[in-house]
């Protein structure tokens, strides 16, 4: 495992924002995408539909929206990702519209990190971890080991978005 300089902290780790913060966000956010107003946040973020495998219980979910060539995708470490393990339904408000879709939920760390590298390096560098859930204890962009380092022990994941 790669470390930072001083050798206490891996060089990339989840990083997950306090739970009072979470709950505000998407309770913010969520309306925003849901209303007129909704071109204010588009770019940045869309609102994820999920229902429970075991639950029946259906999550709405604001995830930081990400392209990569033409294909949307979210990135996550978050326990509810296993709800999509093999693909799922969902339901995704972006753009103003509800739709329904096809997530699948990808966690081969040579892929993942292969994605949050191009996102990192496409966003600006270590700065942009905050965009990624992440917190990269480097001032250089990690190396592709590193970032699959943290997959691995993370649980980083991607979840490509596609239409139903």
């Amino acid at each position: 495992m790669s470390a930072d300089s001083t050798g206490s902290r891996p060089a990339v780790q989840a990083a997950e924002p306090p739970a009072a913060l979470i709950k505000i966000g998407n309770a913010v956010i969520g309306t925003l995408l849901r209303s007129p107003a909704h071109g204010a946040v588009d770019k940045a973020f869309l609102l994820l539909h999920v229902t429970g495998r075991k639950t029946g219980k259906q999550y709405d979910i604001v995830l930081g929206r990400h392209e990569v060539d033409g294909a949307l995708f979210v990135v996550t470490s978050a326990p509810w990702r296993r709800n999509l393990a093999g693909g799922a339904s969902v339901r995704v408000t972006n753009g103003g519209e509800t739709r329904q879709a096809r997530a699948e939920l990808i966690e081969d760390p040579d892929t993942v990190a292969e994605v949050y590298r191009g996102e990192i390096e496409r966003l600006g560098g270590p700065k942009s971890g905050r965009r990624l859930g992440i917190t990269i204890n480097l001032d250089r962009t990690p190396t592709h080991e590193e970032l699959a380092d943290a997959v691995r022990r993370d649980h980083l994941s991607v979840i490509r978005i596609l239409p139903a």
